[in-house]
């Protein structure tokens, strides 16, 4: 049973509208009909008082804003543009605990955004069909780092910097998510600088807090820096 403003009118499960009958069962519907269907302007109030407004066709939402809810558990709230609830701007709540706020378009996530995961980590900056692409963007894991940078494809790449939670700071260049070349600066001060080769130092120099030279890398091999 669906209450209207005029009354009551009992309607077959088909006819309530998209895009879960389940959930808008349990919701109140202001506005214009037509055989018996949401159609024209109008207004769908859900219990816990959050709505859907603008224009329905034949049942479902058109053109409008507010929440709708879709699959099992998923709520989207923002715009609907030409029956589809995935585009414009808008917050997604998937039933994994992640959250999407930003921009999304034919149903994914496309343009600025953030992604903000069950985790605790975020990803933040510009989404191509449903990735975090090339530009920069930032990373927020659930250890406490951050990564602010160039990102492709989701990964870290290019030039950036990343900030543990211990105080440790990685900053230079970045390929597919491993960090190739630059400095790393400890909390304690003491900074090695060079290139790195499989998650290794390879030809690098540590200096201590001072900028004295503590130890040498050569090819991956830590050497006595005094012999060169």
């Amino acid at each position: 049973e669906v209450e209207f403003a005029h009354g009551k009118k009992l309607l077959p499960k088909a006819h309530l509208s998209s895009p879960v009958p389940v959930a808008e069962k349990r919701a109140v519907y202001t506005g214009e009909l037509k055989d018996g269907l949401h159609h024209g302007l109008g207004k769908l109030t859900y219990p816990d008082g959050r709505v859907l407004e603008g224009e329905f066709r034949e049942g479902k939402i058109w053109n409008g804003t507010g929440v709708t809810f879709f699959g099992n558990e998923n709520v989207f709230v923002g715009e609907i543009y030409e029956g589809n609830a995935w585009s414009g701007h808008g917050v997604l709540t998937l039933k994994d605990g992640n959250v999407y706020e930003g921009e999304l378009s034919e149903g994914k996530r496309h343009g600025q955004g953030k992604l903000t995961f069950a985790d605790g980590s975020v990803q933040e900056g510009e989404f191509q069909y449903g990735q975090l692409v090339s530009g920069f963007g930032c990373i927020r894991y659930k250890d406490g780092s951050v990564y602010e940078g160039r990102i492709h494809e989701g990964k870290r790449h290019n030039q950036g910097k990343m900030v543990t939670k211990d105080g440790a700071v990685w900053e230079g260049h970045w390929e597919a998510d491993a960090f190739v070349k630059g400095a790393l600066t400890f909390a304690s001060g003491e900074k090695l600088e060079g290139t790195f080769r499989g998650g290794k130092v390879w030809n690098a120099v540590l200096y201590s807090k001072d900028g004295g030279v503590k130890l040498r890398w050569v090819d991956g091999a830590a050497v006595d820096h005094l012999k060169h």
